[in-house]
């Protein structure tokens, strides 16, 4: 159940509260003085502390600060007499979490130490979540920067070898390749091959199926293998005849529309290690850009080719031609830039209840965008066949043979009114609006996403609360919208100094609660307005409104009225933290049955923190 460790000079207390606790199902060490405690904070795992506040040679609260250094994720409870209830107060100031009274009741500390043990698992659970959040959020920066290097450059080589040089950094792997069908479309070859004997690599092909290579050409579906030498598709003369050791890969294959275009592998950790499952969904990410690239440059490559074959013949097929081209350019650029706000998606993935909400309002705009994506497909391929159209009159031209240019021009007109010409060149922009608006939808909701994310609580700024409101409302929009309607009453307000991420907290917290109290559906109104030097945020809700009984007791520590396993009680414990640690002030107004309402008062400026001594 977890481990405490009890610091007391009082040998019966240590004896009582140890065989209290063990009966309870912990693991109990105890110490007669500081200098003890902290030997065993050193050497064992301890989720929670039962200090004392008065002790010879070291007090408890000069043992505070030295556990904090220890590890502060600890929770700290504070044994005191009731005569000196102050000092736990100051105690809790510095750090510590709770206090039991002297003397103890068994319920008290039993109650206690629960709660600190659970403190202390969701302060462990939050700091690993946010780790992860981390490292998410460094790949997703690096799909960025391949992303920009995807719209750098049409010269299919030059973006291939600047990619995959990224790609071999962010995987930390030996060696990373390219593998493209050759002219004739059969063999796969070594188009980029970065790491030791990578030139060598170059001068083999792979036939189709041979290797893993082929296999992922041929089927379609990436693979991660920890042992390359014991599978049975691994192709062997590759390294006998270059001198490579290929241990682990993972190869992904370029996928367009379910096709495969060629493969990219990534080959044996740098440190030895292994390649995993996020390894490879990272790889996966990274080819679907790839391959859109891969598919823009032949297209890019495929239309110069066509300007240039008509060039020459006529003015005005030239012009048209040419204008042809531009559009299928921009397109794909817009592609491109949307694709790098789609990336942005993947920083949901950590955060708890909020990240299926938050899914669902991006799963809609990116529904229409793969929809678009599909329909301007089937145009480009319908353009191709008009431009081969005009190819053909043009290179018939020179034979002079007026019956066959007029079937020929006849046969165009009609190929032109069968595609629809006039309503593909009007849908395009249609196409490429609605796209815009729904990646610029999943834009705004990862920004804000970020912003929750990003660990700068100790930085005072400056900020524009409406739109502190405005991101988070972003954010927890699922959570409402089924709910209530929102009412946004704005008014002028200056900017003020604060921690802006602890905010936002603050503000998700209550519009959680506040969609989580109504039964049906109801209103949930935001107002903000300025006097003097303080600035006030009101949110009201029309849902069930709080007993009055329980007015006084919203703010403590692990109260709540939700049921058990929906909620821990300590996100108003922590709004209540957060306001005054800005100096500022939080009521609560409510009525059974018809709603709630939270003031928040800040100062334009912080000030000193609470409790410094200026």
């Amino acid at each position: 159940m977890g481990k405490v460790l009890i610091v007391d000079d009082d040998a019966l207390i240590r004896e009582i509260t140890r065989d209290l606790l063990i009966g309870a199902g912990y693991s109990v060490f105890t110490a007669k003085g500081a200098l003890e405690g902290l030997d065993v904070l050193k050497k064992e795992e301890i989720n929670v502390v039962i200090l004392d506040i008065v002790m010879p040679v070291h007090s408890g609260f000069e043992m505070i600060p030295q556990i904090k250094e220890i590890n502060t994720d600890i929770s700290i409870i504070i044994m005191t007499a009731f005569a000196s209830l102050d000092s736990a107060i100051e105690a809790i100031r510095m750090g510590a979490y709770d206090y039991i009274r002297k003397p103890l009741k068994e319920e008290e500390v039993l109650h206690a130490v629960n709660r600190g043990m659970e403190r202390n698992r969701l302060v462990v659970e939050n700091s690993s979540l946010m780790q992860r959040l981390e490292e998410r959020i460094k790949r997703l920066e690096l799909f960025e920067t391949i992303s920009r290097a995807v719209s750098s450059t049409l010269d299919l080589q030059k973006l291939l070898e600047k990619v995959m040089e990224i790609t071999k950094s962010v995987m930390g792997a030996e060696a990373c390749s390219v593998l493209l069908p050759d002219e004739s479309g059969g063999d796969l070859v070594f188009t980029v091959a970065l790491g030791e004997k990578g030139e060598e690599a170059r001068e083999f092909k792979i036939r189709p199926g041979q290797g893993i290579a082929g296999w992922v050409l041929q089927n379609g579906e990436p693979l991660l293998i920890s042992d390359v030498k014991s599978d049975g598709r691994f192709y062997r003369d590759l390294d006998d005849k270059t001198g490579f050791e290929t241990r682990s890969m993972i190869a992904v294959p370029l996928l367009v529309k379910d096709k495969s275009l060629g493969v990219i592998e990534v080959i044996n950790k740098v440190n030895g290690g292994q390649f995993d499952k996020v390894d490879e969904d990272t790889l996966v990410t990274m080819a679907g850009q790839i391959a859109v690239a891969v598919d823009n440059a032949k297209m890019a490559e495929d239309l110069k080719r066509s300007k240039d074959q008509i060039e020459g013949y006529s003015k005005n097929l030239e012009e048209m031609v040419y204008k042809r081209t531009k559009e299928l350019e921009k397109i794909n650029m817009e592609l491109k830039s949307t694709q790098a706000q789609l990336l942005q998606t993947e920083k949901l993935s950590s955060l708890g209840q909020l990240a299926a909400g938050i899914a669902h309002e991006i799963n809609n705009p990116i529904g229409f965008i793969n929809s678009n994506l599909r329909t301007m497909g089937e145009y480009r391929e319908d353009l191709m066949r008009l431009i081969e159209k005009y190819e053909g009159l043009a290179n018939n031209i020179k034979s002079n043979n007026h019956d066959l240019l007029s079937s020929m021009v006849n046969d165009l007109a009609d190929t032109k009114m069968e595609i629809r010409f006039d309503f593909i060149m009007s849908d395009f922009s249609k196409l490429i609006q609605e796209s815009r608006d729904g990646a610029f939808r999943v834009y705004k909701i990862v920004r804000d996403l970020r912003g929750f994310a990003r660990a700068d609580d100790a930085e005072r700024k400056f900020a524009d609360i409406n739109a502190s409101l405005d991101s988070t409302l972003n954010i927890v929009w699922n959570e409402l919208k089924y709910k209530a309607e929102v009412i946004k009453d704005y008014g002028e307000i200056p900017e003020i100094e604060c921690l802006p991420t602890q905010l936002n907290q603050v503000f998700m917290n209550i519009l959680v609660n506040a969609a989580h109290s109504i039964k049906n559906r109801g209103k949930i109104t935001i107002k903000t307005y300025s006097e003097g030097e303080r600035v006030f945020v009101e949110i009201s809700d029309t849902g069930s409104g709080i007993p009055e009984e329980n007015l006084t007791k919203i703010f403590d520590p692990f109260f709540t009225t939700k049921e058990p396993g929906k909620g821990t009680g300590l996100g108003l414990s922590i709004v209540y933290g957060i306001i005054k640690k800005h100096n500022g002030e939080i009521k609560v107004k409510s009525k059974l049955g018809e709603g709630t309402t939270f003031i928040i008062e800040l100062p334009v400026k912080m000030g000193p923190p609470e409790g410094a001594k200026e």
